[in-house]
């Protein structure tokens, strides 16, 4: 589980490469067959802590020229934080993460989807994506007597 302390959208999700399942506090980002969860199942976080399984459904965020799709999203209204299941997100996506002194989200066509740098050391997938356009750069080479 992530602390509370830092600051950020409370609609920002926050990749975790050990996670299990995307988790959320809040029953706004189930949009999709948003059905109760009938099994006895608990997500056990960082300092040994069940935490209990509500709901189950699937999160779409749309942007103007890609979505995303977070499928078997859980609800579980004890966490503190959207958690983004890294593995499941670019299973579902196709895209790949980069990790740095940044957090980059590409596709396998070189466009840019998302980037962050670290704050308060977490990366932050932000629901405020901006798309970044690819950029091409060519040149044309002159003689030396020009």
């Amino acid at each position: 589980m992530i602390a509370a302390q830092f600051p950020s959208n409370e609609n920002d999700w926050y990749p975790d490469i050990r996670a299990t399942n995307h988790l959320t506090n809040d029953g706004n980002n189930l949009y999709i067959s948003m059905n109760s969860y009938d099994g006895q199942d608990y997500i056990q976080v960082s300092n040994n802590v069940d935490l209990k399984i509500v709901r189950s459904g699937t999160f779409i965020l749309s942007y103007p020229f890609k979505s995303f799709v977070f499928n078997q999203l859980l609800l579980m209204p004890e966490i503190h934080k959207n958690i983004l299941f890294v593995y499941h997100f670019y299973l579902e996506n196709n895209v790949f993460f980069l990790i740095s002194c940044f957090f980059l989200v590409k596709d396998y066509l070189r466009n840019i989807w998302h980037y962050e740098p670290l704050s308060n050391g977490l990366y932050s997938f932000s629901t405020l994506i901006t798309y970044l356009q690819p950029q091409d750069f060519s040149g044309v080479r002159v003689s030396a007597s020009l």
